[in-house]
């Protein structure tokens, strides 16, 4: 199948001239897409008793039972993004590369969508035009009322607490402080990790990567996971408030940053309209911006298909 594409594609290349940029694009996001199935995508974890050592996990959930679940192996595709969504707002552009530069009211949006395209029920009950008037942030003019139904086999953002216990190994967790190795660099991709490495073995000169890695490259945790140490910091559900503004929780450290932000215990948190942030140079040495663009990855609920999701099931989670 792949040769007759091939073959089909350098056809269009005869006649269509400056046409065939867009098709051949096309025909690479078919195949990109298709040569991995759902049960090559996601890990199940099996669920267990959990406690954060974060206090900003802590002070929500303290110690929750989570249960099963289903995580993303990998952060999102700017592949799969394209196919839901029809275009890549990535700066870095490769559609073997985590998707960015989206906020968290895009990364809620996507999984609704991606779940109606594949027959699936969305989680996400999103209303755009009521807002909650205690919201402060008059940059946010977003502001919708989300509610999730973690009931429904739709995909959706993890939760903190399911993201640390999934970034931990589960129930099958070895303790690294990172996600699958105490070594940053066995797991993480990171700027300053290649620093950190190149410093260890005495050398003066510095390697400074500013991109993040191809999803998958570097060696996964206990369950199999990718990434969740580095490359993108990941959108959650969960909120925070302070002052009035509204916060949502990142995990998983950047590719632009120091290496204890790839630590599993991390937090960022970040305004949920906000696609990417910038440090200045005095916050780090050299004269150049640094930017933190985000990205997310999936999970999914482990449902029973013969119950049907109705409004006493629905656990609702009042974003403003």
């Amino acid at each position: 199948m792949l040769l007759l594409v091939i073959i089909f594609n350098c056809g269009i290349i005869i006649y269509m001239g400056m046409k065939i940029k867009y098709i051949i694009t096309f025909f690479t996001l078919l195949i990109f897409i298709q040569s991995k199935n759902i049960d090559e995508l996601f890990i199940l974890v099996e669920g267990g008793d959990y406690t954060s050592d974060n206090n900003i996990i802590k002070a929500e959930y303290n110690s929750v039972f989570i249960n099963d679940f289903y995580i993303s192996k990998y952060e999102v595709s700017q592949a799969e993004w394209i196919d839901v969504m029809g275009s890549n707002p990535s700066i870095c552009k490769g559609l073997d590369y985590p998707v960015h530069n989206i906020n968290w009211y895009d990364a809620i949006e996507y999984c609704n969508k991606r779940s109606l395209k594949e027959g699936l029920t969305p989680c996400y009950i999103i209303d755009k035009k009521s807002r909650v008037p205690d919201n402060k942030n008059i940059q946010d003019y977003y502001k919708w009322t989300v509610n999730c139904n973690f009931n429904a086999d739709g995909y959706r953002l993890p939760t903190a607490a399911e993201w640390e216990f999934a970034a931990k190994g589960g129930i099958y967790s070895k303790g690294y402080k990172y996600s699958g190795s105490n070594t940053p660099d066995k797991v993480a991709s990171i700027t300053y990790i290649r620093m950190y490495s190149y410093m260890l073995l005495g050398n003066t000169v510095i390697e400074r990567v500013d991109s993040h890695n191809k999803i998958g490259l570097l060696k996964p945790n206990e369950l199999g996971i990718y990434d969740m140490s580095g490359n993108m910091p990941e959108w959650c559900w969960d909120m925070q408030k302070s002052n009035g503004v509204f916060y949502r929780i990142l995990k998983g450290g950047n590719f632009d940053n120091r290496f204890n932000t790839c630590e599993i215990n991390y937090v960022f948190k970040e305004k949920p309209h906000v696609k990417y942030k910038v440090r200045s140079s005095h916050e780090r040495s050299g004269d150049e911006e640094y930017y933190y663009y985000y990205g997310f990855r999936l999970a999914r609920s482990v449902v029973d298909k013969n119950k049907i999701a109705n409004e006493n099931n629905l656990q609702y989670f009042l974003t403003y």
